[in-house]
């Protein structure tokens, strides 16, 4: 099992993720946009979550060797298999764009305030890219921090 996630790590995963961007951004987002409705609003989001990730669970249960693409494509066929995949594609590009041009807000702010925004965006965009078809990764083999550590 070399190279695979198992559940319990992807789960953990999407967890660690999801938190994250709760604690860090949500609020933020939530007081702006609701003022004093906002732990209210929380609460739903907490519930709505919980209720999502139940309905993954069950269904993940049923098909115990099959992941959400499969399971899309034996209980709808093609049909729903192209729905969630072209959902999953909205989901992970606004989920970029988000985190970049936060990253960008961020960055702009600290460090370079002369430049325009979508200057910054295009660079990074371009240096993501060039690492990904350079197959450049953070956690090379000849790094410094993974030469102590036994991944086995």
């Amino acid at each position: 099992m070399k190279g695979k996630l198992s559940k319990f790590e992807g789960i953990s995963l999407v967890l660690i993720i999801t938190v994250t961007q709760i604690i860090l951004n949500m609020p933020e987002y939530l007081v702006d946009l609701t003022g004093t409705g906002t732990i209210i609003n929380i609460l739903y989001i907490f519930l709505i979550g919980i209720i999502i990730c139940l309905i993954i669970y069950k269904i993940l249960k049923n098909f115990p060797s099959m992941d959400i693409i499969d399971i899309a494509e034996s209980l709808g066929g093609n049909i729903l298999k192209f729905i969630l995949s072209i959902i999953f594609i909205i989901f992970f590009l606004l989920s970029t764009i988000i985190a970049i041009s936060n990253f960008t807000y961020i960055i702009k702010s600290l460090y370079f305030s002369n430049y325009s925004t979508l200057f910054l965006v295009l660079f990074f965009i371009a240096v993501i890219l060039f690492s990904n078809l350079r197959r450049i990764y953070s956690n090379q083999k000849n790094n410094l921090y993974t030469n102590t550590i036994n991944y086995s």
